[in-house]
This record gives C-alpha cells, structure tokens and sequence, in this order.
C-alpha cells in the first residue's frame, strides 16, 4: 500500500531510481543520493523494511563511509525507519548519530 505516493507515480520513481543506481554505481557520490532518494520512495510507500536494508547496504559499503557520516538526513530517516519497525534500540542508535551529527556541524 502506497501511504503518500500514488502507485503509478510510486512505481515509476521506485524504477527510475533503481536504474540510476546501477547507471551511477561508479560515481560514489550520485550513486549514494540515488541510494537515499530510494530510501525515501520506499519510506513513503510503507516498504519500511526494505528501506532498513538498503541504508544497511549503505552503511556496509566503505566507500560510502566519508558521505554516509556527515549526512544528517539519512541518521533521522533511520530514526523514522527502525521506529516504524518498532526497533527502538536502533532508532534511538540513530537519533544520538543524528544529534552528534548536527553538533558537529556537519552537512
């Protein structure tokens, strides 16, 4: 069930962004973005679950690293996630990432 997206539009996004990945996937930091703006298709249609996993692919991948630290968006869109999955261990993980995050004055 699509919570704020129509399912055409939805679906659309969801596979525009799935190819941008792959299109992207040697361009760290277009590749990365695309990544998080799938998390956030995927958040608003419901698909809580596998939005944790790709932000756990995103937090796996070295490469990813030096963006993924200083983003403050994916540390809440993690607290939002991991709620939603009723998980409150790890949102309350990233709600401290997020809080450290912007205390540092990162992006």
């Amino acid at each position: 069930m699509d919570l704020l997206m129509h399912s055409r539009g939805a679906d659309e996004a969801e596979k525009y962004l799935r190819k941008t990945i792959k299109a992207y996937d040697e361009d760290l930091e277009a590749g990365y973005r695309a990544r998080v703006a799938l998390i956030e298709v995927l958040m608003h249609r419901g698909k809580y679950k596998e939005a944790a996993e790709l932000c756990h692919l995103i937090r796996e991948n070295k490469n990813y690293n030096h963006l993924f630290e200083k983003d403050r968006k994916l540390h809440l869109v993690q607290v939002f996630i991991y709620g939603m999955l009723n998980d409150g261990k790890k949102a309350k993980h990233f709600w401290k990432k997020f809080k450290k995050v912007c205390k540092d004055g990162r992006e």
